[in-house]
């Protein structure tokens, strides 16, 4: 029998990043789906894109690393992942605008997203092994 390390009582007395990095995965995912939907005009494309790279990237990534904190390997996998999602989809969406890159053939994004969704789907999987 192995003896187990004893929990640092200030790592265990501190609290959970989860809702907060759900919170902003879930906002931002909201907003751009609002306007995907036609529900909102493609004006707001720039707010979605602050909120998107602050609120759905910044912030998870440091939900991520709060995540480390704690030993929650899985949590600091899945907010920094996103986070860096989201920062790179709102620079991907700032280059477009204020450079003469060339605009990628929707092929590149698709297979971009796909590489996501393969992502989501081992995330999902983990999850099901680990409750």
């Amino acid at each position: 029998m192995t003896d187990a390390k004893p929990v640092n009582p200030h790592v265990a007395q501190t609290c959970t990043a989860g809702p907060i990095g759900l919170g902003a995965f879930g906002m931002t995912t909201i907003l751009l789906n609002f306007l995907n939907a036609d529900l909102i005009g493609k004006d707001s494309i720039t707010l979605i894109i602050c909120y998107g790279m602050f609120h759905g990237g910044m912030i998870q990534v440091l939900a991520g690393m709060w995540e480390v904190y704690r030993g929650n390997i899985f949590g600091a996998c899945a907010f920094t992942s996103y986070g860096g999602f989201w920062m790179g989809f709102a620079l991907f969406e700032i280059l477009m605008v204020v450079t003469d890159l060339p605009v990628p053939a929707k092929d590149g994004k698709v297979v971009w997203l796909c590489v996501w969704g393969i992502f989501t789907s081992v995330m999902f999987i983990v999850t099901l092994n680990a409750n």
